[in-house]
C-alpha cells in the first residue's frame, strides 16, 4: 500500500514543512533537516547549511522518504488494513522509527485482529527523553482517531503554519500536500469551471485528483502545465471565474423584419398546399 493524499497531508502537518535547512536543536548543527523532517541519513538530498527548496520539492522529498516506513508497515502488519489505517500506522513509524512498531505492544494487538486494542496504544508513545511531550501527545491522539475512524483532522494546521512563519513558507504557491480554505477555494472554482476535482470534493486537501483538474485548466488556457497552482493559474483562475455569462440578446428590428417575412412566407405556403 501507499499513503493517501490525506495521509501525507496528515503527516506533513504534524512535522511541519521547512523550506530552509535548520539545525538539529540537540548539537546546533548535524544532522541537518529540511522540508518534512528530511535530513541526509534518509537518502538524497544530502542537506547542508543555507539549503533551500521549494514547497513542492519537500513533497517530492516526502514522497520518497516515506517508500521506507510504507515497506516497513506493510512487512510488519500481518492483517488487512484499511487506507487510513495504513496513513495512521506510517504516521506513527516516520515519526518514531520502524524498530519502535516492530517492537510494540500496538503491534502484536494489531496483528493478533484486536485493531480496538491496538488503537489503544497509541496514546502510549507521548514521551521524548522520557518526558511527556504535549505535542507528541496530541500527535498520537489525532493518529488514534485516524486509525479508528479515518479522521483526517490533523491535517489541518499547515496553513496556520505558513502563516505563523511566512519566511519559511510559501502559502502562494499551491502544490500536492497543500490544505486548507485556499486549497478548497481553487477546489470550488475549478469545479464550477465543470473541471472533475475528484470524488472527495472540496475537502481542503491538495491531492492527485486537485492537481489532475489544475493541469486540465492550465492545457485549456495556455498555462505551463505542471499542477501548481501559481501567480500566473491563480489569475488565469480568477479571471475565468469573472467572466459573465452572455446577456441575453433582443432581436434587432432587422431581425424582427426577417422573422415576420418568413412567418408570412410560412403561412401563404400553407394555405397553397391546404387547398390542393
Amino acid at each position: 500500500m501507499k499513503t493517501s493524499d490525506r495521509g501525507v497531508a496528515f503527516i506533513a502537518a504534524h512535522e511541519g514543512v521547512v523550506l530552509k535547512a535548520y539545525p538539529d536543536p540537540a548539537t546546533g548543527g548535524e544532522p541537518w533537516t529540511i522540508g518534512v523532517g528530511h535530513t541526509s541519513r534518509a537518502g538524497p538530498p544530502s542537506v547542508r547549511p543555507g539549503m533551500t527548496i521549494t514547497r513542492g520539492e519537500a513533497f517530492e522529498i516526502l514522497e520518497a522518504d516515506l517508500a521506507v516506513f510504507e515497506r516497513a508497515v506493510s512487512s510488519a502488519v500481518t492483517v488487512p488494513l484499511r487506507q487510513h489505517e495504513f496513513d495512521a500506522l506510517v504516521s506513527f513509524t516516520f515519526n518514531l522509527g520502524a524498530g519502535n512498531l516492530r517492537k510494540s505492544t500496538l503491534l502484536r494487538k494489531l496483528n493478533a485482529g484486536d485493531k480496538a486494542g491496538a488503537a489503544g496504544e497509541f496514546h502510549k508513545w507521548n514521551r521524548a527523553a522520557g518526558r511527556v511531550m504535549r505535542g507528541l501527545t496530541r500527535r498520537r491522539a489525532e493518529e488514534a482517531a485516524l486509525f479508528r475512524h479515518g479522521d483526517y483532522a490533523g491535517a489541518v494546521p499547515m496553513e496556520d503554519e505558513a502563516e505563523a512563519h511566512p519566511d519559511r513558507f510559501v502559502p502562494s504557491l499551491l502544490v500536492r500536500g497543500s490544505t486548507g480554505e485556499a486549497v478548497r477555494e481553487v477546489q470550488r472554482t475549478l469545479k464550477g469551471l465543470g473541471y472533475d476535482i475528484g470524488p472527495a470534493g472540496a475537502d481542503g486537501i491538495y491531492g492527485a485528483d486537485t492537481g489532475a483538474a489544475v493541469r486540465a485548466f492550465q492545457g485549456d488556457h495556455g498555462l505551463t502545465v505542471d499542477g501548481k497552482m501559481g501567480t500566473a493559474t491563480r489569475t488565469a483562475l480568477e479571471a475565468s471565474q469573472a467572466v459573465p455569462p452572455p446577456p441575453d440578446v433582443e432581436p434587432t428590428d432587422e431581425a424582427s423584419v426577417a422573422g415576420s417575412a418568413l412567418q408570412a412566407l410560412v403561412r401563404a405556403l400553407f394555405s397553397i398546399f391546404s387547398r390542393t
